[in-house]
């Protein structure tokens, strides 16, 4: 299978955002949590609408970003009770899958290219989100964790463990990402990117980052359009 015009034969996911649909409950999780903590909710608000429009880059981890993008005046301890809390009912109200991204992985392995997770997700958290979309680990070829690479986006090494278990040269890959952090990881690591639209960053964002057009699709089943057979 090749994709424009170059062979490919490993697809590497992002997964909040690219197969789990993160704002199907996230918005709503933040809501609660700040309610129960009697924070400003405007300051959510805010956060959403700056990303959608693509002023803001965020924090490539949720702890540190409650803080940076959204309550400053929070004392550390604060920070990390807020971050329990929230994990604790986001596991509760779950995750639903972003349309056809289980059977487009399923499409792709059919065809003989292999399919890895890259995620900022630590092992409890990606096992859960896998169990409530029905998305088993033995549909996947591989599943690499911040814990699993002891590495975290947009340091590349967080792909080192995928081309270790699976013996593809970079220029075979392609990692799908909706963020920067995603953008940054392809890009150290040489390999090639496509953006989707389903994180909510918007397309003039991922242009202005140096995608180009044709590499930006709304979702992660629109990736079947692009590949030709060999």
């Amino acid at each position: 299978m090749e994709l424009f015009g170059k062979p490919l034969k490993l697809l590497i996911l992002d997964f909040d955002g690219v197969v789990l649909d993160l704002f199907a409950s996230y918005t709503k999780v933040l809501a609660a949590v700040a309610k129960e903590m009697g924070l400003p909710l405007d300051a959510i608000d805010r956060w959403r609408e700056s990303n959608k429009n693509g002023t803001l880059r965020g924090n490539p981890r949720f702890k540190k970003g409650i803080k940076t993008d959204l309550w400053p005046h929070l004392t550390d301890q604060e920070t990390e009770n807020f971050y329990w809390r929230f994990r604790e009912l986001e596991e509760k109200i779950g995750y639903p899958e972003i349309p056809d991204s289980i059977k487009t992985i399923q499409w792709f392995r059919e065809r003989g290219v292999r399919v890895a997770l890259c995620t900022m997700n630590d092992e409890r958290a990606i096992t859960w989100k896998l169990r409530s979309i029905s998305l088993n680990r033995d549909m996947l070829d591989f599943v690499c964790t911040r814990e699993v690479a002891n590495a975290e986006k947009p340091d590349p090494a967080i792909l080192r463990p995928i081309f270790e278990a699976i013996p593809v040269s970079l220029e075979e890959a392609c990692y799908i990402g909706d963020w920067y952090a995603d953008i940054e990881v392809a890009h150290a690591a040489k390999i090639r990117f496509i953006a989707v639209l389903s994180g909510e960053v918007p397309r003039h964002a991922f242009v202005r980052e140096g995608v180009p057009e044709d590499h930006i699709i709304p979702r992660l089943a629109d990736l079947k359009t692009l590949v030709t057979p060999r």
